[in-house]
C-alpha cells in the first residue's frame, strides 16, 4: 500500500517506522484490509517526512482503545 499511494500521490515516503508498524499490527481492523489500505492512503497523503511515524497515524490507531489486547 505504501508504494501504491506513494505513486498515486506523488510522494516519496521510504518506510514505516518499527513503532508505527507495531501500532498497525496491534490495531483491530473492523473494516478488514480495506480499512488498513484507507489508513495508509490517508497517512501517506498527510505525511510531510520520509518515514511514517506513530504520530503520523490517525489517533484511533494510536490509542489503547484501538488496539487488540495482547495475548499473554
Amino acid at each position: 500500500f505504501l508504494q501504491k499511494y506513494n505513486s498515486r500521490l506523488t510522494k516519496n515516503i521510504g518506510a514505516i517506522s518499527r513503532e508505527a508498524m507495531e501500532l498497525l499490527k496491534k490495531y483491530d481492523y473492523p473494516g478488514n484490509v480495506r480499512e488498513l489500505e484507507n489508513i495508509i492512503e490517508r497517512t501517506v497523503a498527510l505525511e510531510g517526512g520520509a518515514t511514517i511515524l506513530p504520530e503520523s497515524l490517525p489517533p484511533f490507531v494510536n490509542t489503547p482503545t484501538g488496539r487488540k489486547m495482547a495475548s499473554s
